[in-house]
Formats: C-alpha cells, sequence, structure tokens
C-alpha cells in the first residue's frame, strides 16, 4: 500500500494553498471545491509513475548470482 500526503492551509488573509508532500508541489486553491479534483490529478501522476518503475521480476524474487560456496 502507498500512502500519499496532502496539506491544505488556509491562512486569514484568505489565500489557501494546497501542497504535495511526495513532490514538494504547491498551488493555490481559491475554493475547496478545487481540492479533490488537484489531489486526483496527482494521484493519477504518482500512480502512473510507480508503475513505470516497479520491479518486473517478483516478489521474492532475485536477479543476483549465488554466493561462493552456496548450494
Amino acid at each position: 500500500m502507498n500512502r500519499h500526503t496532502f496539506v491544505i492551509q488556509i491562512y486569514p488573509g484568505g489565500i489557501s494553498t494546497l501542497e504535495n508532500l511526495s513532490t514538494r508541489e504547491r498551488v493555490q486553491v481559491s475554493a475547496l471545491t478545487a481540492v479533490a479534483p488537484q489531489i486526483e490529478s496527482w494521484l493519477e501522476v504518482l500512480v502512473d509513475s510507480q508503475a513505470i518503475s516497479a520491479r518486473p521480476y517478483g516478489r521474492g524474487t532475485s536477479t543476483a548470482e549465488p554466493r561462493e560456496g552456496s548450494p
């Protein structure tokens, strides 16, 4: 399971920001209704990049050569 953290900061002056802690990208949001679409967009990119970088080998397998003296 992968976890991603997003931070919403609301300042007294009316400026609100949304930050993706995985990428350190921060965007200004004018309404809380803009938060969900932005997070969905970031998650789509994160999931796609993780799928590309995933190991092609099954869990617990290795391509390493056996150690000298091992059966």
